[in-house]
């Protein structure tokens, strides 16, 4: 999450889908849209992707907080399983003058759930909460030992997360996306050491719900 991104990114995606619905309501049915030839249909939900739009926070004027909670009958992914895969997979962060591109392959797993405890006391940011922590399996074992966690404004994670401080433990549902902070680092570090530009994925991982203890 960089610092008021999340509520701006919402913003813009929102003023995208009305300035599209404007547009549609005003083109006869069946109007070909420029490039619509080109397109080709997926075949599937899932294609290979980095970034992602979910999960949301606020759509317009409409607040969708609420689904910040457990999916009833999903089977969510095994956190040994899941935190393995995101930190064995590798990335190439190719910097430019007002671009940077980031090639990766499918790491998968998305929703693990897993427990954090907490290296430091939460610390506000202008959407959220964040902090750093080490991650843990269902049987308290140690994963990783130091993650960026991020905590959407208004949710209950964020609501639980600033009750807590350094030591505490909180077992969550979490889905892993980039971390443009580590991207960023790693792009102006490259200029001295290119070896940084090739390390593991730049994660962190976004805390969509609460699990029971």
């Amino acid at each position: 999450m960089r610092r008021g991104s999340l509520a701006s990114d919402v913003e813009h995606f929102a003023q995208t889908l009305r300035t599209r619905r404007s547009r549609s309501d005003q083109e006869p049915r069946g109007t070909p849209k420029p490039g619509q030839d080109s397109l080709e249909k997926f075949d599937t939900t899932n294609p290979p992707h980095v970034f992602e739009i979910h999960p949301l926070i606020k759509l317009d004027a409409i607040d969708v907080t609420s689904g910040f909670k457990r999916i009833i009958g999903f089977q969510a992914k095994d956190a040994d399983q899941a935190f393995l895969s995101y930190e064995r997979t590798r990335s190439e962060i190719v910097p430019g003058t007002s671009t940077t591109k980031i090639r990766t392959v499918m790491a998968g797993f998305n929703y693990v759930d897993f427990s954090i405890r907490l290296n430091e006391d939460p610390h506000p940011v202008d959407d959220g909460t964040m902090i750093m922590g080490t991650v843990l399996n269902n049987q308290g074992d140690e994963l990783v030992h130091n993650r960026r966690m991020v905590f959407a404004s208004g949710t209950a994670p964020d609501k639980k997360i600033q009750t807590l401080k350094k030591g505490a433990e909180l077992h969550v549902l979490g889905i892993p996306r980039i971390d443009l902070a580590l991207v960023s680092f790693r792009a102006k570090r490259g200029a001295e050491d290119p070896s940084v530009l090739t390390w593991s994925l730049p994660f962190e991982v976004i805390i969509v719900a609460l699990m029971p203890n």
